[in-house]
């Protein structure tokens, strides 16, 4: 390993970052160190006089926090990213040095500058990004800058958050702050713009999604300033008019994709924030709900306080041990769960309108956008929930029994889901917790975990021998369709058991009878 020192002076205008969980050094894997020292070997003896290489961006904010990164954006200030990455390879290959890979290319205003390109290439099993130094300029009608050759300040200050404006000098091996704040916002835990944030803002309306992902991910403030400008009116307009639904939902998807905690604080920024509307009620969402006559009128105020309530309790039911998918259908179906009868027409057929929400608002995946609603109506039928220890009556075990093989290993989601939708606002989330708990305690003594991968005990293949002799078609399905029935509704039921109850309900129903016992 090896420590590169954070210069005092640069740190919150001297201050000192023991005990604020900023590492004072730059601490280098061996093969961080390895491929730094190829940069600078490279720059030295194959760039022009003076070239500085400096690492920029999340690797040196991750590097302060101690998190780990593997990935660097490399900027060069007298060179084409792509011109220098090619001069490295070159070295490398010279000196007999294995562990380049092939350098892929991304054109950048191609019309304008060749310098512009960014080179993607992998060292030492390293991944690199390298550019030029840049600055960007917008338009009022795209969030995609006109980007230009600038300088390290200008670089800096065109990006999104002051803890990612932060440089790694190769050459000087010291971090470099140009903005000025952003080892002091790092320090202290803030989300803050190196520009006035209406200004960043109008420019890339997606950054205010952004502040709420870093926010969420680092457990960070974020500014009252971004707050104030995010809530204007405009930039809401903005968000919906300047960037794609695909990005919209790309940057959704990514603050719901973490632990539990990191999504329960997304979804409060997002209210504290005014971003719920423009997030869940795109035009084709509006358009999807007016499909289907006489339905409320849809308004983002249904979602607060109800569906952030609802899914902070879930989300805290399920806790950190929870999968990422779960974690991440069950926040969408809670949250959602005030539109959750509420349909669109799609191809002459109902569908429900979360569906719309998720698939057609947010351009998210299918298999999340069609398990939300099935959570949903799982939830739905799995209430009352059992107690621990509760006998059912056959039907309503069946019920749940089928429940359970709708969702299959998800279950746990959708029966948290059930424990928050039940409860009134003035139940506590103790009382939630224990309704949930038992619950749980049930279905794990139910003996129907695990009913999603069951097999039936006599297949299809014995069903059409003897004795059985069923003939090939919907009967057979039938049978087999059955005997899960009847393990749902018995657990005690063996293979043995089973045989005998098909024997004898052929035998009654006109099929075939079971063979007479021998003289």
């Amino acid at each position: 390993m090896a420590d590169v020192e954070v210069a005092s002076d640069l740190v919150g205008g001297g201050g000192s970052v023991e005990g604020t969980g900023l590492s004072k050094t730059i601490t280098l894997t061996e093969t961080e160190k390895r491929v730094f020292d190829i940069l600078l070997e490279t720059a030295e003896k194959r760039g022009p006089p003076g070239l500085v290489v400096r690492a920029v961006g999340g690797w040196v904010r991750d590097k302060l926090l101690r998190r780990p990164s593997d990935d660097v954006d490399i900027v060069v200030d007298l060179s084409s990213g792509e011109a220098f990455a090619q001069l490295v390879s070159s070295y490398m290959g010279e000196t007999s040095q294995s562990g380049c890979s092939r350098i892929g290319v991304v054109k950048q205003n191609p019309d304008q500058s060749k310098h512009l390109a960014t080179a993607c290439f992998t060292v030492c099993g390293l991944s690199l990004d390298v550019n030029h130094l840049r600055t960007e300029t917008y338009t009022a009608e795209s969030r995609i800058p006109q980007v230009s050759i600038g300088t390290a300040s200008e670089d800096a200050h065109r990006r999104d958050f002051t803890i990612n404006s932060l440089f790694y000098n190769l050459n000087t091996r010291s971090v470099e702050d140009f903005v000025g704040t952003g080892l002091e916002d790092l320090r202290l835990g803030r989300i803050r713009t190196p520009l006035p944030p209406r200004e960043t803002f109008e420019d890339d309306p997606l950054r205010i999604m952004r502040a709420v992902r870093f926010a969420a991910r680092l457990g960070f403030e974020v500014d009252d300033e971004i707050v104030s400008a995010a809530r204007e009116p405009r930039m809401a307009q903005l968000l919906k008019s300047k960037v794609s639904r695909e990005r919209v939902g790309l940057e959704v998807d990514k603050m719901l994709s973490g632990g539990c905690g990191r999504i329960v604080r997304a979804l409060e920024l997002f209210e504290a924030l005014g971003l719920v509307e423009a997030i869940f009620m795109p035009a084709e969402v509006l358009e999807a709900h007016a499909s289907c006559k006489g339905q409320t009128l849809l308004q983002a105020s249904d979602l607060l306080p109800d569906g952030l309530g609802r899914a902070r309790r879930a989300l805290a039911l399920l806790g950190e041990g929870a999968t990422k998918l779960d974690a991440r259908a069950a926040a969408f179906a809670a949250l959602l769960s005030p539109w959750g009868s509420l349909s669109y027409m799609e191809q002459k057929r109902k569908r429900p309108l979360i569906h719309c929400v998720l698939r057609g608002g947010l351009r998210l995946p299918n298999d999340i956008a069609e398990l939300v609603p099935a959570f949903l109506e799982a939830a739905s039928a799995l209430l009352p929930l059992p107690a621990a220890g509760e006998v059912l009556e056959v039907g309503r075990r069946l019920q749940v029994g089928r429940t359970l093989l709708a969702v299959k290993e998800h279950w746990p989601s959708a029966l948290a889901l059930a424990a928050v939708l039940s409860a009134a606002g003035t139940v506590s989330d103790e009382d939630v917790r224990r309704s949930f708990t038992e619950a749980k305690a049930w279905v794990d003594t139910s003996g129907l975990t695990g009913c999603w991968e069951w097999k039936p005990f006599i297949d299809g293949k014995r069903l059409m021998e003897p004795p059985f002799s069923v003939p090939r078609g919907k009967r057979l399905g039938t049978l087999i369709e059955t005997q899960l029935r009847w393990r749902m509704e018995d657990p005690a039921l063996d293979a043995a058991a089973c045989e005998q109850r098909l024997l004898a309900q052929e035998g009654s129903s006109g099929g075939t009878a079971p063979p007479p016992p021998s003289a």
